[in-house]
C-alpha cells in the first residue's frame, strides 16, 4: 500500500485473507485497534491525570520515535540505537527494551505487540491497550 492510500474494508480483508498482505494487516489494525494519534490522545490524558509523567518508547520506528520526541520532548525516553532485530546485537538491543519496558509501572501497548504483553508479563504491570474510538 501507498502512504495515503485508502481501500474499503472489504478490500483490505481480501488482501489479508487471499495474500496475507502485511501492509493490509498494519492498516487494518491501526483503524480498528490504536494509531500514533490514538497513543497521542492516550499520552496526552495520562499527562493531564500525572503532570510529571514521562514515557519509555519502546518501538522499532525511528520515525514514530521521532514524532514522540518531536511531540513530548523530554518526557520520552527511547533508545537511541537503531533497532535492528536480524542481528545479535540487535537481539540483545531489543532484550534490553523488553527489560526496560517490564520495569515501568504501566504499559500502554497495541494490541498486536508481543513485545508489550511479554513487558506486562514479565514485569507484573498493567497492559493498556490503545482503542482507536
Amino acid at each position: 500500500m501507498e502512504a495515503g492510500e485508502q481501500q474499503t474494508v472489504e478490500t483490505m480483508i481480501k488482501c489479508i485473507s487471499v495474500a496475507s498482505a502485511n501492509d493490509a494487516c498494519v492498516a487494518m489494525a491501526e483503524h480498528i485497534w490504536g494509531s500514533e494519534e490514538a497513543f497521542v490522545e492516550k499520552m496526552e490524558a495520562e499527562i493531564q491525570n500525572h503532570s510529571t509523567m514521562r514515557f519509555y518508547l519502546a518501538t522499532n520506528d525511528y520515525s514514530t520515535k521521532q514524532l514522540m520526541k518531536d511531540k513530548f520532548g523530554d518526557r520520552i525516553i527511547t533508545s537511541d540505537s537503531k533497532a535492528v532485530r536480524n542481528t545479535q546485537v540487535g537481539i540483545i538491543e531489543a532484550w534490553i527494551e523488553l527489560l526496560a519496558l517490564s520495569h515501568t509501572q504501566k504499559i500502554l501497548g497495541s494490541y498486536y505487540s508481543s513485545f508489550s504483553e511479554m513487558a506486562a508479563r514479565i514485569g507484573g504491570i498493567e497492559l493498556n491497550v490503545v482503542w482507536n474510538e
